[in-house]
This record gives structure tokens, C-alpha cells and sequence, in this order.
């Protein structure tokens, strides 16, 4: 089944409305998914075989950057993507899909494994292309100075070895990293990415997990089935597989999780409100997160009055 079919069954299943925005994505990703297949297809023929044995440049297929605001859709989209190559699609085996967080966190494990290399960063990206022709790299965004200079290394090894990105954040390409410690260094990324991928902004005003929420209590009162009920709900609004456990990195401090997808996250109530957290820290959680849950709030009183 193609993204495009998926997408309409989806809609008419679960009785969304349509959205001009989310078709006009899902038509590009499914203009990337043929040229990705055919792209595949002629590695098999021997004129493909022959210009790669002699090492003659290779045409690199344009990846998509989706960006706009919460709730927009652009994870569901992304992952009907993924999902809809069939097991027997010749990229089946090659493609891969991660939180991007969870692909720099990769990244700085291997580097820490690589002794004596000349080019380690190189030497990796160059171990994963021969692994993988298809990443898709979700909530692409950029706080860290140390993943900021690793960036440009990273995706122009990787594009140059022909692996296709796809790619969803929240910013526009230019904004990202923005006001960030040495940003100049960073731009040579921007540019990489603006150069290499097509920029999808999903427009609108319509935060289509905004609708499930109008439908939920805010407030669970303590009872054994509290915690349940703020399962239920979690469960109900995202659109990945949650992660339990899961340490966050916010402003170079590691934060404990309940649950974690890449917008919706759910913390402990000692451990987001009773540890010294500043203001700072969560102006950067809302940023991130579109939907925060917390759970075992205890009983306030004159001696909790901070």
C-alpha cells in the first residue's frame, strides 16, 4: 500500500477531516518513495554496477525536511512513510527510523568506542551507509554546541554516500540552533540540509492532537486507577511508540522520565518539581514537548508553599 492510499484509509477509518497541508506533504513523500524504489531497482543493472566499480559519482536523491508546528501531524506522516515500504521492497532491510536525540546519542557511542582514526566521525557515517539507504530522523532540533559541530561531518559523509534523509522538526532550517554558542559554524549544516532536501512546511492552524485533548479531564484525583487513566490518555494522543525510562537531556542536565515520545512526555512529580529546577528548565521542556503529564502530585500545604 503507497503512503497516499494509507493515508486516505486512515483518514476515512478514524473520520478525520482532510487537510490540504497534510495531502500536499503526503504527495511529496510519495513522489520520494517511487523515485526511492526506482532509484534501487536500476543498483541492480549493470551499468549501475559498472559506474560504481569505477567509482564515478553517483546522482544523490533529494531527501524532505517537514516542519511546522505541534500537533500538525508531521510524525504520523513520517512514519506512514517508514511503514509503507512492503516487506519485499528492495529498501525494506535498509532503511532505518529514529528520534533524533536517540541518533546523536548513537553517534557520540560510537565515537567513544573509535580509537586511533584519523576521521572517526567519517568512519562511522560511512559504517551506517552501508547499512542503511533510508533514515528518518524525527523532531530534528538542535540545543547541544557539541551535536551543533558534529552536524555538517555528519549529514555531508552520510548524503555523499548516497543514504536518503527525511527528516521532521518544528523550526524552519534557518532557525535552527538559533542564538546558539558558535551558530556560524553550524550554518554550513543549514545549508546542507536546505541543499539536499525538499522543504515541506505543513501549514495550518489545526493541531489535530489539540481535539483529543479538549476531551480529556485535566485533573486524575488520587486513586489506584489514576495512574491508569493517565496511561489511557498518554496512549490515546501519541503516535509512536512510548519509551519508558527514558533520561532527557535539558540544559546539560539529565531529567528522569515516566513515559517519552518525541512531543509527549511524562514525568514523576518529585522529579520535574522537586529538584531545583529553574525557570529556564521549563521554558526549555514546553519548547520540546507539546503535552506534559505529571503524576503523584502530593497534597500541598502551608509546608509545600514553594
Amino acid at each position: 500500500m503507497t503512503i497516499l492510499e494509507n493515508y486516505n484509509k486512515q483518514i476515512k477509518f478514524n473520520g478525520f477531516e482532510a487537510d490540504l497541508a497534510q495531502q500536499n506533504t503526503v504527495e511529496c513523500l510519495a513522489k520520494l518513495q517511487q523515485r526511492l524504489i526506482t532509484h534501487l531497482n536500476s543498483q541492480q543493472t549493470f551499468r549501475y554496477k559498472l559506474t560504481s566499480f569505477l567509482k564515478r559519482p553517483q546522482p544523490v536523491l533529494q531527501g524532505c525536511y517537514i516542519w511546522g508546528g505541534v500537533g500538525r501531524g508531521k510524525t504520523w506522516l513520517m512514519d506512514m512513510f517508514f511503514e509503507s515500504f512492503g516487506k519485499h521492497s528492495p529498501i525494506n532491510n535498509k532503511k532505518i527510523r529514529l528520534h533524533f536525540h536517540h541518533f546523536m546519542a548513537f553517534i557520540h557511542d560510537q565515537l567513544s568506542l573509535i580509537d586511533e582514526q584519523k576521521k572517526p566521525l567519517k568512519h562511522i557515517a560511512k559504517s551506517f551507509a552501508q547499512h542503511y539507504q533510508l533514515l528518518c530522523l524525527d523532531e530534528f532540533h538542535v540545543s547541544d554546541i557539541t551535536d551543533a559541530m558534529l552536524l555538517h561531518g555528519l549529514l555531508e559523509t552520510l548524503l555523499k554516500e548516497g543514504v536518503v534523509i527525511v527528516i521532521t522538526s518544528n523550526q524552519a532550517p534557518d532557525n535552527l540552533y538559533k542564538n546558539g554558542l558558535q551558530r556560524d559554524r553550524f550554518l554550513p549544516a543549514i545549508e546542507l540540509i536546505k541543499q539536499h532536501h525538499q522543504i515541506i512546511h505543513l501549514e495550518g492552524n489545526t493541531d489535530h492532537r489539540l481535539r483529543l485533548l479538549k476531551k480529556a479531564d485535566t485533573w486524575y484525583p488520587v486513586s489506584k486507577n489514576s495512574d491508569k487513566l493517565l496511561e489511557m490518555r498518554y496512549l490515546e494522543l501519541i503516535t509512536c511508540r512510548a519509551t519508558p525510562n527514558f533520561k532527557i537531556h535539558i540544559n546539560y542536565r539529565i531529567i528522569d522520565t515516566i513515559l517519552y515520545t518525541n512531543d509527549i512526555i511524562w514525568f514523576e512529580f518529585i522529579v520535574i518539581c522537586g529538584n531545583k529546577r529553574g525557570s529556564a528548565d521549563y521554558i526549555e521542556i514546553a519548547k520540546q514537548f507539546h503535552s506534559v503529564f505529571i503524576s503523584h502530585i502530593p497534597q500541598m500545604d502551608d509546608t509545600h508553599n514553594d
